[in-house]
């Protein structure tokens, strides 16, 4: 069974940006997302005009839908990809202050020593802050755009 997201809608001011014609309004996307929990089942939007509409708002709303999951799709990839390399900058450095911390602790400068084996630790465990929980809520976010990308509309 599909996941049922209902949007009564009673004038078109209320799923159009009040700064961009072409675009949903913030509000009713944060509806959306927020209206859809269970990422295992498909998503069906019902969309229920109060007013009497025409067929060309029909498809601007699905087209502004539509467009509006693909751009927040796009962002959430750059996102992933700005975390990723973010980690990939911190392992690197990770290894390098424990490179310096056990050059350090060669010669009997442990106080040094020390300082660089703490950031080397803080570094390594800001990766793991970020794997696992940074990176699952926009992996998260991620699938339910895709799901959203792929909503049925139903017009009520």
């Amino acid at each position: 069974m599909d996941t049922l997201i209902e949007i009564d809608l009673d004038s078109r001011f209320e799923y159009v940006n009040e700064f961009d014609d072409s675009r949903i309004n913030d509000r009713l996307l944060r509806y959306i997302l927020n209206s859809f929990v269970d990422l295992k089942k498909d998503v069906s939007l019902n969309i229920k005009f109060n007013y009497l509409y025409d067929k060309k708002e029909k498809d601007d709303i699905c087209n502004m839908l539509k467009s509006s999951f693909e751009m927040a799709l796009i962002n959430n990839g750059r996102e992933i990809k700005k975390l990723n390399f973010r980690n990939l900058i911190l392992l690197f450095l990770g290894f390098l202050f424990l490179i310096i911390y056990w050059c350090l602790d060669k010669f009997n400068l442990f106080i040094f020593a020390e300082f660089f084996m703490v950031i080397s630790w803080v570094a390594f465990w800001e990766i793991a802050d970020s794997l696992l929980f940074k990176r699952r809520k926009l992996v998260i976010a991620r699938r339910k755009y895709q799901k959203l990308l792929k909503a049925k509309i139903n017009y009520l």
